[in-house]
């Protein structure tokens, strides 16, 4: 999973310094003064920016912008972890975290920490709940 990020340098700084944004992610925003730390800052800007819509419970950002590097449009890979819950929120669908919880055998608490990225989520609990969720875990390498 991915979203684009825009890199610009800064025109305004005496020395080199460049702006992040991600038009399709309203707020994950950054800034660094390498390319190297552009990279780095803007998966982090993501994946906190991406955090917060989990537990606010909002909608996920459509990706609608494709990266071009020519004009500045960069591929950004949205952290492992923070995928995983992205995926759990997202097969959960409209379901109660209640329901869920309860085909899985766990209380609403302990699934609701499933949807938190810091969570070490195991394979065998994947299984559980891609079951629960009437689903088939599917686990590919790109």
């Amino acid at each position: 999973m991915y979203y684009t990020a825009k890199i610009t340098q800064d025109p305004e700084e005496k020395r080199e310094a460049y702006n992040i944004e991600f038009p399709d992610v309203p707020g994950a925003i950054s800034c660094a003064f390498s390319m190297t730390e552009a990279m780095e800052y803007a998966q982090d800007a993501l994946d906190m920016t991406l955090e917060d819509v989990l537990e606010g419970r909002m909608a996920l950002p459509e990706r609608k912008t494709e990266p071009d590097e020519k004009k500045g449009l960069y591929r950004i890979d949205v952290g492992a972890r923070t995928a995983t819950a992205l995926e759990i929120y997202r097969a959960k669908g409209g379901m109660k975290a209640a329901t869920v919880a309860k085909k899985m055998g766990m209380t609403p608490q302990s699934f609701t920490r499933l949807l938190k990225p810091s969570s070490n989520v195991s394979v065998a609990m994947l299984d559980r709940f891609a079951k629960a969720v009437g689903k088939r875990l599917v686990i590919t390498f790109e």
